[in-house]
């Protein structure tokens, strides 16, 4: 699902709804999240086609790996003169993947292919987790299983509304 223009309230509670539902298929999880960037100032309008290529080339890969992927995609309101961004939160069956390491990687090499550039490492930037790991690891079996799944919704929450109200000069 993508929002390019979002209502914050919506967007959490969409974000609530994705991890809640996948929280009932999986009992591991591998939450990421990866701030896409364009290079040059783009219009929120043109910038709809390069996230939906991004999403179908990286969805679809890890899909073929059977990670059964679920995510939300927003689109920062960008200005005449900011960069537009894309936040990208990502799901992951954590039974067939543990590290978030090559997926970064697969983002890098889907976002510089995508914009026609050689390559894209300060362009598809991790969003760290609390714990400043590339992602956030969950698991049914451990006794503190709905603290970690509350911890990982206030960690999506808060990285939409960071990047729906970005600090002014400074890029989401």
């Amino acid at each position: 699902m993508t929002y390019p223009h979002p209502d914050k309230r919506q967007l959490f509670a969409q974000w609530q709804n994705v991890l809640c539902d996948y929280a009932e298929r999986h009992s591991k999880i591998l939450a990421m999240a990866f701030s896409l960037v364009h290079p040059v100032a783009t219009a929120p309008a043109f910038a709809e086609q390069p996230l939906q290529a991004f999403l179908g080339g990286f969805l679809d890969h890890v899909q073929g790996k059977r990670l059964d992927p679920a995510h939300l995609a927003v689109t920062s309101p960008g200005g005449t003169d900011q960069r537009l961004s894309h936040l990208v939160l990502v799901l992951l069956d954590g039974h067939r993947t543990q590290s978030g390491i090559g997926h970064l990687r697969l983002a890098r090499a889907i976002w510089a292919d995508t914009l026609g550039l050689p390559n894209a490492e300060s362009l598809a930037l991790p969003c760290l987790s609390p714990d400043g790991d590339n992602g956030m690891k969950l698991r049914r079996d451990r006794p503190d299983w709905a603290g970690q799944l509350d911890r990982c919704s206030r960690w999506g929450s808060s990285l939409i509304a960071s990047h729906i109200n970005p600090t002014p000069g400074v890029s989401p």
